[in-house]
């Protein structure tokens, strides 16, 4: 160039840095086969050509998705926004204005709610982004369970722009769980940390691949996972991140199926409830109920989601091992407060609340189906309130018992880790940088623990999913070689 066209350094400022910037949004996108390997240049001279500055695509689950194409862009993570409602002196000012704004703020959570086909993912890559190569990783990651910090781990690994993962696999008996405010009946807390515009990344097409089963073994020395139903998956890195379930004591399981008694775990369980509900007629009695045994916040979980069903709330009967002294950092709600006004809530609708007792044993007819349960004071509480030493036995007519108390591992998961000489404790041992014995299988998560020598810590549901997902995924990638991700400590 001349002297004379160059620009001074505010002038060059003042043309670069702009109030818009040229863009396009790309709708609809094919390519042949054979000019695949040469999207990006294709990308690249696109935007050459037409002098703008981005790309944009709006990726929707319900569309079909060009994978060479988002392979190539970059994920753009939903901004978070806080609701708000008129502060306190808004109130003291105008009691119809904040109530009118609470409403309105209601009605559109709702709408959002039930808007499920407007969510979509938003993805965009520039000309500098389109000059840089993504590094490829092909290494096969299988992950066993689809509990939340499984799920955690692979958002984790899709959200980093400058990487691209060839072969993620989830292998899990449900498949990928609903977002829950796209859920129809909620029978566990909500321990989910995303939105539901972050959530719907990991439902996109060809991101992870789903295999709906349940793992029932694997070897270590040729590296192949097998489920239930036969599948043999290879694998490099095994996460093993399965949520622990909720199972009936070997003492009550050992007499075979019976007709009313479910465990929480699965969604084939939790189908099973329902068609109990709306098909059997004995409801209509006056001395049947529906037992709900445990004494965390699934129980109340359970409780509303039976009553929504149809259930009338005087046939449920709450039966809790805890006691009912509501002390300070106690109880389901760790809120002496909270957990009473719940209690005077439940016992207004009708609900029976037993506390301080436990399960003694479950009572079948003839035909093999439940007809009563008996629970006995808990030794050294003294019956429901603490203050009746000889309190007795006390027996419920019911037809159905959900069992809500203890959890444990996947029988399955189990028997294959002992199989395999994987070292088990309770939970599955792992040290400081999540690997098991085997130095390619890793475990995370509420079926994992740290090893003692460490000392005695934690347990993995007191932190953050998202942190143990993100520490798992960036803990891996140091072992995959991504030089950025290497910890000394850790690697």
């Amino acid at each position: 160039r001349r002297s004379s066209d160059l620009l001074d350094v505010n002038s060059a400022k003042a043309s670069f840095y702009k109030d818009d910037m040229p863009a396009h949004v790309v709708k609809y996108m094919f390519i042949k086969p054979i000019f695949r390997n040469r999207l990006r240049f294709l990308l690249r001279e696109a935007l050459r050509h037409t002098g703008a500055e981005v790309l944009l695509h709006v990726a929707q689950p319900q569309a079909d998705l060009y994978s060479p194409l988002l392979n190539e862009l970059i994920f753009v993570p939903p901004r978070r926004m806080v609701d708000k409602i008129p502060p306190l002196s808004a109130f003291q000012q105008g009691h119809e204005t904040h109530i009118d704004a609470a409403e309105d703020l209601d009605r559109k959570r709702q709408k959002g709610n039930q808007d499920v086909e407007s969510l979509m993912c938003l993805y965009h890559t520039s000309r500098k982004a389109l000059s840089d190569e993504k590094t490829k990783i092909h290494a096969r990651i299988v992950v066993i369970g689809a509990s939340s910090t499984g799920l955690a781990f692979l958002y984790s690994l899709l959200t980093i722009p400058y990487l691209h993962f060839s072969n993620l696999l989830l292998i899990s008996p449900d498949g990928l769980p609903e977002h829950p405010n796209h859920r129809e009946q909620l029978w566990f807390v909500d321990h989910m940390e995303w939105l539901e515009r972050e959530y719907l990344l990991l439902k996109l097409q060809g991101r992870i691949r789903v295999l709906e089963g349940q793992m029932t073994d694997f070897d270590k020395f040729d590296k192949y996972v097998f489920t239930a139903g036969g599948v043999c998956e290879p694998y490099d890195q095994l996460m093993i991140t399965a949520g622990r379930q909720y199972t009936i004591p070997k003492e009550l399981a050992a007499h075979g199926t019976k007709d009313g008694v479910f465990p929480l775990s699965g969604s084939m369980n939790m189908a099973n409830i329902q068609q109990h509900i709306h098909q059997s007629e004995i409801y209509e009695d006056d001395v049947s109920n529906a037992v709900i045994y445990g004494s965390g916040l699934d129980v109340y979980a359970v409780a509303a989601t039976v009553i929504r069903l149809g259930l009338a709330p005087q046939r449920v009967v709450i039966v809790s091992p805890a006691d009912d002294t509501h002390a300070e950092g106690s109880g389901p709600f760790m809120d002496p407060l909270v957990d009473l006004k719940v209690d005077k809530l439940l016992a207004a609708l009708g609900t029976k609340l037993v506390k301080g007792y436990q399960l003694e044993r479950l009572d079948y007819n003839e035909d093999n189906s439940l007809c009563q349960v008996v629970v006995a004071p808990v030794a050294g509480k003294g019956g429901n309130d603490g203050s009746n030493p000889d309190a007795k036995i006390a027996e419920f007519a019911a037809s159905m018992f959900i069992y809500v108390h203890d959890k444990d591992i996947d029988s399955n998961v189990l028997s294959a880790l002992n199989k395999r000489s994987i070292v088990f404790d309770g939970r599955v041992i792992v040290e400081n940088n999540y690997r098991t014995t085997d130095p390619n299988i890793f475990a995370a998560g509420p079926v994992a623990m740290f090893s003692l020598r460490f000392g005695s810590g934690r347990d993995f549901e007191e932190f953050s999913i998202m942190e143990v997902g993100r520490h798992l995924a960036t803990t891996l990638l140091g072992f995959l070689g991504v030089d950025e991700f290497y910890d000394p400590i850790l690697h």
